[in-house]
Order: C-alpha cells, then sequence, then structure tokens
C-alpha cells in the first residue's frame, strides 16, 4: 500500500496522462517490479479539489489489481465516509462504497486516495465488486462521483472516453470477463444463502406468532433472531443459522411471574439436540391470550388430579392423622407438581421414646427413580394402630 501510495503520489505530479480522455502508461524497477495503470483525470466542484484523478493498476509481482480515485478530497478515517458512483447510462442508480469494517473502502495514510474495492446498488441493495463497475466504465459515458463525510461533500465528474482500451491494457477482456463471472458467483451464492436464511427467519417467526409473544416483546425478538440468523448488520453477534432446528418455550406454571406478568423462556433447539436458550432480562412475555395459559389450566388440573391420586394412595395407612403427616412430607419433599410424576409412596415407622415415628418416606416415582426422605415426624399411633394397618416397625410399608 505504501508503494502504491507514493507512486499515485508521484505520477499525478510529473506525468501529463491524467486528462480528459483514458490514458496508459506502464514501467517499473528492480526493486518494485512492473506495472501497468490506466487513468483518467477528472473535474472537481471546488477548489482545491479540481483535479481529481480515477485509476487501476496492476503490478507483476501482485495478485490482485487495485482500483482508486485520488486528490478529489482529503478523507479522514471515521468520519462516516460515503463514496458514490454514478453513471450516465444508468440515472438515478447509486453505487456507493462506505467506511465500514468489510474492507470495500481503504484509505492511504495522507487521506489523499481511496481504494475502492466493493459497491452496493441503491436499485437492488446487491453488492457489486471492482471488476462489475469496471466493466460499467466501459459501457458510460461519464461518471459521477461524489465523496461524503459528515463535514460536507464533493462532486467529481470522470469522462469514459477511452476507457474500454485503457482498461484492456491493464486488464485483457478475457481475464475482466473471468473476474466478473466469480464475483457474480460469490454474489450469487450469497444471496442464495440470505435467501434460506430469510426463509428460516419467516419459518422461527411463526412461532413467536402463535405463542402470543407480546407486541413489544416481539419487536425486540425479531431484532434477536435477525441477529441470530446472521440477518443483521451486528457483527458482534454469533450466527446460529446453519445450526437452529426450531424455537421452543417453557413456562414456569408454579410461579407468580408466568400468571402477573405472563414470563417465559425461549430456546433454540439446535439441530444437535442441544437447547441454547435465547437471553432476554428478565424474561420474555406473552399475552394473556396466549396458549400458555390453556397450558396452565391444564397444568393446575393435573396437579388437582395428582394430588387425588396421591391421597388415594395413602388411604392404606387408614389414620387421617398420619395420612395428613405423610401428605404434608410430599409436599415438603416433592414440590406441588412433583405429584404428577408420583408412582408410590412407602413409609418407615420405627419406635423412639416409646413413641412411634415416622422416620423415613420412600418416594416412588414413574421413571423408575426413588427417593428416600429423612422424616423424623412423631405420630399418635400406638402398635395396635401399626397392626391395624398391616405394617411393621422397621420396614418400609
Amino acid at each position: 500500500m505504501k508503494k502504491l501510495t507514493l507512486f499515485i503520489l508521484t505520477t499525478i505530479l510529473i506525468n501529463p496522462l491524467f486528462s480528459q480522455t483514458w490514458q496508459t502508461r506502464s514501467g517499473g524497477d528492480d526493486f518494485d517490479g512492473n506495472y501497468k495503470i490506466a487513468s483518467i483525470q477528472g473535474v472537481g466542484e471546488e477548489f482545491p479539489y479540481n483535479e481529481p484523478a480515477m485509476a487501476f493498476i496492476k503490478w507483476d509481482n501482485q495478485e490482485d489489481y487495485s482500483f482508486y480515485i485520488s486528490d478529489a478530497k482529503f478523507l479522514q478515517p471515521n468520519t462516516g465516509i460515503e463514496i458514490i458512483l454514478v453513471f450516465d447510462n444508468e440515472p438515478n442508480v447509486f453505487y456507493s462504497v462506505y467506511e465500514s469494517t468489510d474492507g470495500k473502502l481503504s484509505l492511504s495514510n495522507d487521506g489523499k486516495t481511496a481504494f475502492l474495492n466493493g459497491f452496493r446498488n441503491s436499485k437492488d441493495r446487491i453488492s457489486y465488486s471492482k471488476y462489475e463497475i469496471l466493466q460499467k466504465l466501459m459501457t458510460a459515458s461519464t461518471v459521477s462521483v461524489r465523496f461524503k463525510d459528515r463535514f460536507g461533500q464533493n462532486d467529481t465528474k470522470f469522462s469514459l472516453s477511452g476507457s474500454t482500451k485503457a482498461i484492456n491494457f491493464v486488464l485483457p477482456e478475457s481475464e475482466l470477463n473471468f473476474l466478473v463471472e466469480k464475483a457474480i458467483n460469490v454474489r450469487n451464492e450469497e444471496l442464495n444463502k440470505e435467501k434460506k436464511k430469510q426463509e428460516q427467519y419467516e419459518n422461527l417467526i411463526k412461532y413467536v406468532d402463535d405463542i402470543k409473544l407480546t407486541d413489544t416483546y416481539k419487536i425486540i425478538f425479531e431484532i434477536q433472531l435477525k441477529r441470530d440468523l446472521g440477518l443483521s448488520l451486528d457483527v458482534y453477534t454469533k450466527s446460529y443459522a446453519e445450526d437452529i432446528d426450531k424455537i421452543f418455550g417453557k413456562a414456569n406454571f408454579e410461579s407468580s411471574k408466568f400468571y402477573d406478568r405472563g414470563e417465559i423462556k425461549l430456546f433454540y433447539l439446535l439441530k444437535d439436540g442441544t437447547e441454547e436458550e435465547i437471553v432476554k432480562i428478565p424474561s420474555w412475555q406473552v399475552s394473556k391470550d396466549s396458549p400458555f395459559y390453556r397450558d396452565a389450566e391444564d397444568f393446575q388440573q393435573k396437579i388437582v388430579d395428582a394430588k387425588e391420586d396421591a391421597k388415594n394412595k395413602l388411604s392404606k395407612y387408614k389414620f387421617q392423622s398420619v395420612i395428613d403427616l405423610i401428605y404434608k412430607r410430599l409436599e415438603l419433599t416433592e414440590g406441588i407438581h412433583k405429584f404428577i410424576n408420583l408412582q408410590d409412596v412407602k413409609v418407615l415407622f420405627i419406635k423412639s421414646y416409646g413413641n412411634i415415628v415416622i422416620d423415613k418416606v420412600m418416594i416412588y416415582k414413574k421413571d423408575g427413580t426413588t427417593y428416600e426422605s429423612p422424616a423424623y415426624v412423631p405420630t399418635d399411633l400406638k402398635n395396635r394402630d401399626i397392626k391395624e394397618i398391616g405394617a411393621k416397625l422397621g420396614e418400609y410399608y
């Protein structure tokens, strides 16, 4: 870049090739190698930027070609630079390159030269390579260039007379066509990827419509989903586009946060089967007509049925005072919703200091797991009561 910048400055100062007809030149030395250049001098709008130069150069010891404009405007990094090209045969179509992290625009150290590596079309919003722009330089009669930043703008116009022959001097037509075709193929691949991402977005966003995410949180979620799919310009966000299979939500039907505010959690189910929480602090919220509320009603009914079933299982202990003690222990141990998974209960009665005590409660789950819960709860049972129940001291029943 330093070598090219010095070459540009030297050429502009001592060589009269920059005129209103495209010119060519070749040269070089043993240190920097040989080069070919095609260039045109433009007309600027205001002093001192009235002799800008557009050029296209190839050094034989570098693989890529350089396309640049120099002396059109002093350009200062981090000032929101935008360079816009308008061809006379495409009125009202702007080809823009912006100061950003994508490498499409770079500046010389002195801010006098802008290297142009790609553009975005205002009509279809797709990216164009510098080689496609070179082809446009060969088919139009003039190109107007506007330099903009937050401090102002400056316009320049270049004649394209003789541009075809000059550009082909540096880059033969067959090679230019090859580079253009390659750039188009790359762009089409990217567009296909973007199309698939957009289709994926539209399919995934249906879920938050179905669960009735509130309007505010839906807007937030749409932004988040676009970031996570790589549809956002936010380069700091990881893209999960190739990993996401679907979206699903979870609600805590025991929490007042759900019933009062509709708070839920959302997750991506990835294609490898793992779950990735879609973080929102404090949480996502659904409206009152969300199917989650219907699920909550079903869940509450299941709890009622499961609690009734648990009481039926405990009826074998015959004495209501004992049944109540065991039931309370289940509530403390299991939590209300765990009744749903209850398969059986067994109690270990022991004698301690003359009293019959519930020493432990063994809980059996429907999934085959068991849990032994220490209790040590005194009862008012007598030995005859244990016999009536059908239990034995020191054995689970």
